[in-house]
Formats: C-alpha cells, sequence, structure tokens
C-alpha cells in the first residue's frame, strides 16, 4: 500500500478561490483531507480532530447495531410487520451487540 507524500493532508475536496463581477476576492476553501476523508467512508475515527472521531464513533456504532437489528427482525417475534413497530429490547440488543463488536476490534487492533 502506497502513502501520500503528506500522510493524507492534502484536500479532499478543495474549493478554489476566485473574484465575482464585483471584484470581491473569495479565498480558497481547504476542503477535507484525504484521511479525514477516508476515515468517515470506513469508519475509522482516527482522523485526529477529536469532535469528527466522535461522530465517525457513534455512525460505527449505529452501523452495527442496525446491521444486528435486521438479523434479529428475521428471527424474533417481537417485530410487528404491519405497523413496523419492534420491541425495544430489541433495539437494546442491537445496540449490546453493536458495543460488543466494536470492543472487538479494538481489542484485536492492539494485539
Amino acid at each position: 500500500m502506497t502513502t501520500p507524500s503528506n500522510n493524507g493532508n492534502q484536500p479532499a475536496y478543495p474549493e478554489p478561490g476566485y473574484t465575482n463581477e464585483h471584484g470581491t476576492v473569495f479565498e480558497t476553501t481547504p476542503g477535507m483531507s484525504l484521511r479525514q476523508y477516508a476515515c468517515i467512508h470506513l469508519r475509522v475515527p482516527t482522523t485526529g480532530e477529536p469532535w469528527l472521531d466522535d461522530i465517525i464513533k457513534q455512525a460505527r456504532r449505529d452501523w452495527f447495531a442496525g446491521k444486528a437489528l435486521a438479523s434479529f427482525i428475521k428471527v424474533d417475534t417481537a417485530y410487528d410487520y404491519t405497523t413496523g413497530h419492534c420491541d425495544s429490547g430489541l433495539v437494546s440488543r442491537a445496540y449490546t451487540v453493536a458495543n460488543a463488536m466494536i470492543a472487538d476490534a479494538e481489542r484485536k487492533c492492539d494485539e
């Protein structure tokens, strides 16, 4: 795997500066770094920005819980297909599974 020359800090979606018809100069907007872009899409909270890492962690947890909930709905009778409501215990169990999956993944990364 190759690494970008500046550790992924080049902008992913930069917006160039410009001057409008009235002569007003607008500065260049750097956009997010490639590292931040990759971390968001891969759900890896190592952007270097604590606020962004917190958002990624919550999104990853929600994603895992959604996957677990989908599997529970397939096999559990607590889901009411006519109304689309499920027992709150299913949601709680889904987040328990998500937390366990995240803890296991983090433990394996530390090995």
